[in-house]
């Protein structure tokens, strides 16, 4: 689960996941997320609005909107084979001074695998590696200078259980955090690999995770705005140099021929290529 330290706000952005076993294997995608989550807040004037939280076991989207008067809030969130989007804007108009609008958009995903030793392979653990690339855009208009009280920021996440390597990344954008080391402004854009042994035969959870907020109050002389259109990508490729399969989406199943109570013994495969 995602926490944020900051107060709700509004964005947009978009986190794809596909993950491909190569060259050893064919592609798998996330079919049937063991969890799914989305949540998604609009407020239009200082806290009245739309707030709700959704689980799911498969895609999953939420979204809403609020007006008052020229005042607007909207956030929607999505899970689905593709990965996690959100995105949240917000607008607040000179004729409301002293109002402010706030948005704030969630999703997560939780999808369990196995590693699964082809004929010959004898060790304990395989080598998994996670090529990633993020980018996207944060934006306060009609200026970061001219709206002092308009913040947004950006958290997204992606990694396995039991791997140390993992992608994080947090940013805001406002007047009061251009000395903070995660303040950007505009285009963000990172990409890297992970890596890292994992167990064998052995249940894991690949977790991602992506939270976008922002809220702006206007005074009598000017309407500001805040968006995060993240309209890029969180995305990445798995694969494995060892002689093994992924097996995505696992539902619990003791097979007859399974004496044992090890991990990695009572799982059947949703999703083998």
């Amino acid at each position: 689960m995602l926490h944020f330290i900051y107060r709700p706000a509004s964005l947009a952005f978009v986190l794809v996941a596909a993950v491909l076993v190569a060259p050893l294997s064919a592609a798998a995608q996330f079919l049937n997320p063991l969890s799914t989550n989305v949540g998604i807040d609009a407020s239009a004037v200082n806290g009245s609005g739309v707030s709700r939280n959704s689980n799911g076991n498969g895609p999953i989207a939420d979204a809403a909107s609020e007006l008052f008067g020229l005042n607007t809030a909207d956030a929607s969130a999505s899970v689905d084979a593709f990965g996690l989007h959100a995105a949240s804007v917000v607008h607040g108009d000179s004729t409301n001074p002293g109002y402010t609008p706030t948005a704030r958009s969630f999703a997560s995903l939780v999808n369990p695998f196995i590693i699964v030793p082809r004929a010959g392979f004898t060790g304990t653990q395989a080598l998994l590696r996670i090529p990633y690339s993020f980018g996207g855009n944060l934006n306060i208009y009609p200026s970061l200078a001219a709206c002092a009280t308009c913040f947004g920021a950006v958290q997204a996440s992606v990694g396995v259980d039991g791997m140390a390597d993992q992608f994080y990344f947090l940013g805001a954008s406002s007047q009061g955090t251009m000395s903070n080391p995660t303040f950007f402004a505009g285009g963000v854009s990172r990409s890297g690999i992970l890596e890292g042994l994992v167990p064998v035969n052995t249940e894991l959870y690949l977790r991602a995770g992506l939270l976008t907020q922002v809220h702006c109050q206007s005074d009598t002389s000017m309407s500001c705005g805040t968006e995060a259109l993240f309209g890029g990508t969180l995305s990445y490729l798995g694969f494995s140099p060892d002689a093994v399969d992924l097996v995505w989406g696992l539902t619990r199943w003791r097979s007859p021929r399974c004496r044992s109570r090890r991990r990695g013994c009572c799982w059947s495969p949703g999703s083998r290529r």
